[in-house]
């Protein structure tokens, strides 16, 4: 089903540009007789329809190639994000037991320790940038792409039911799980773009790599199903320096589309400040998703400032194949989201699955034709949170009489204190209104038979720190402004914080930090 978005685009523009970089271009036809050759090849070595391929790549065409690849012939593909750490790795391979991996040499010997060990890899380890190894079970990427091979007949019908994409979630909050996704899923997501009439003339930025969810299903496929243009930047690049290349992209190519998580905004915003302010810049932005974490009133205006436009603030997750709720007004109001169309269904339900009243807090559950299939070898788990189509999120909230949903926070995130109910969020969003705050993560600990909120940040540049006046400064600021049970048993000053695969604050990892210092230091 997937693949009919290329074939379709190919009918109506087969010359227009489907993606480029800085030093390449593709065109539909070009880019569907790569993957006919490829899925030719891929046939060939004896890969067929239910089979799954691991992708684990830097940004490069080829990624590109094995997406559409894959889904014209009914192959799965199991999506290593570049950032995705050995035990990640271990975890997705083990799960789902590819029949073979494409990935490259720079990437290939973080993982070459291991992969031996898993049997379905044994014989079948392609690698885009090398020639013939004398690995037995290393084999060149160009293999795949003889012109010679002639496998068309035994291509069957893909059905929506057939699984397309697996990918692990972020696992920020808690255990990291392997989520299954099909065909008619995605198809059911894509169509929820039609509200934003994209066309031939748009041009989407992937800020996130391409071998990742959110640069497939927010970025790659919208493109493709809507005859657009996407462009990619390099991935392996420092975060700053990284940052430092978009906007003169962004402004260069004409850029109409682009999502990133609230954080990178936060930073690509100041980026862009630097980038314009000595020279005049014609901006072309249409639409701008932000999501992953919540995007203050602050932030949003000050993305209109430089943007021209008020970021759109979505809100879903890897379960249910990308966003599935956008911000409600414009401007928008932080956390206060709309379904993105008239087929997903919004509750707020108990642990009993029964209906809260309207303006009452429970936990987030939807009903859309996007959930997942299931996480892959944890039938109790999946069965836990989808029942009847409807699926609970881990997230707390509350309808308004007119269905408009409003996001509190994360189940995980909010505490008891006291028998008081502490939300991380909220105290994270008050610290981040500080002018010299640039990022932000709450936390807790076991405290005195409760819990006890810790809070970790990291200044500007610009600010010079020091230690001792700048904890002190962050406690005189909060105390004015929330309640004195909510005020954190203590606040750390770090140079960074530490991010998980797509850029979000790893809080488990500070979490585990949090619980390490309290245990060593009795604080």
């Amino acid at each position: 089903m997937l693949y009919s978005f290329l074939k379709q685009s190919v009918n109506i523009s087969p010359d227009a540009i489907v993606f480029y970089s800085d030093n390449y271009k593709c065109t539909y036809i070009e880019l569907d007789e790569k993957v006919t050759i490829l899925s030719n090849g891929l046939l060939q070595k004896g890969l067929k329809k239910g089979d799954r391929i691991a992708s684990y790549l830097l940004n490069c065409p080829e990624g590109i190639y094995l997406y559409f690849a894959c889904f014209k012939i009914g192959v799965s593909v199991v999506i290593i994000h570049p950032s995705f750490r050995d035990f990640e790795i271990r975890l997705l391979i083990e799960n789902t037991q590819p029949k073979l991996l494409v990935t490259q040499l720079e990437l290939y010997k973080n993982i070459q320790q291991f992969v031996n060990e898993f049997s379905s890899l044994k014989d079948y380890c392609y690698l885009i940038d090398c020639s013939h190894n004398e690995n037995s079970n290393i084999l060149p990427f160009t293999d795949l792409l003889d012109k010679t091979y002639q496998t068309e007949n035994l291509i069957e019908e893909i059905s929506g039911e057939q699984e397309a994409i697996i990918y692990l979630t972020s696992g920020s909050t808690g255990r990291s799980k392997c989520v299954q996704s099909n065909h008619k899923q995605y198809f059911s997501y894509l169509e929820t773009y039609k509200t934003f009439q994209f066309n031939y003339n748009d041009k989407f930025l992937l800020i996130s790599p391409i071998n990742s969810l959110t640069g497939l299903i927010l970025g790659i496929l919208p493109a493709v199903r809507y005859g657009s243009t996407f462009y990619y930047l390099s991935t392996n690049l420092p975060s700053k320096q990284y940052m430092k290349m978009i906007p003169p992209v962004l402004y260069e190519q004409k850029i109409t589309y682009f999502f990133c998580i609230s954080s990178t905004l936060r930073n690509l915003i100041e980026e862009i400040e630097q980038y314009t302010e000595k020279q005049y810049r014609k901006n072309f932005l249409r639409y701008c998703f932000v999501g992953g974490e919540k995007f203050s009133k602050l932030s949003s205006e000050k993305s209109r400032k430089y943007l021209g436009i008020y970021p759109h603030e979505v809100y879903g997750l890897t379960e249910t194949s990308g966003p599935f709720a956008i911000s409600a007004d414009y401007p928008p109001i932080c956390g206060r989201f709309k379904p993105l169309n008239e087929t997903i269904k919004f509750r707020i339900t108990n642990d009993n699955w029964e209906d809260m009243p309207y303006n009452t807090s429970g936990e987030i559950t939807i009903y859309s034709d996007t959930i997942m299939t299931g996480y892959v070898n944890d039938q109790e788990t999946t069965q836990k949170i989808i029942k009847n189509g409807w699926m609970k999120t881990g997230d707390i909230g509350y309808l308004e009489s007119d269905d408009i949903l409003n996001v509190v926070g994360r189940l995980k995130q909010i505490i008891i204190c006291n028998g008081c109910n502490i939300n991380l969020l909220e105290l994270e969003e008050t610290i981040r209104e500080c002018n010299d705050v640039y990022e932000v993560c709450a936390t807790s600990i076991p405290y005195m038979e409760s819990e006890k909120p810790v809070v970790y940040v990291t200044f500007h540049s610009s600010h010079s720190i020091n230690i001792v006046e700048d904890e002190e400064y962050l406690f005189s600021y909060l105390k004015g402004r929330i309640a004195d049970f909510k005020i954190p048993l203590y606040i750390r000053i770090l140079d960074v914080l530490p991010k998980n695969i797509i850029g979000k604050i790893d809080r488990k990892m500070l979490s585990e930090k949090a619980l390490k210092e309290f245990t060593q230091h009795e604080i």
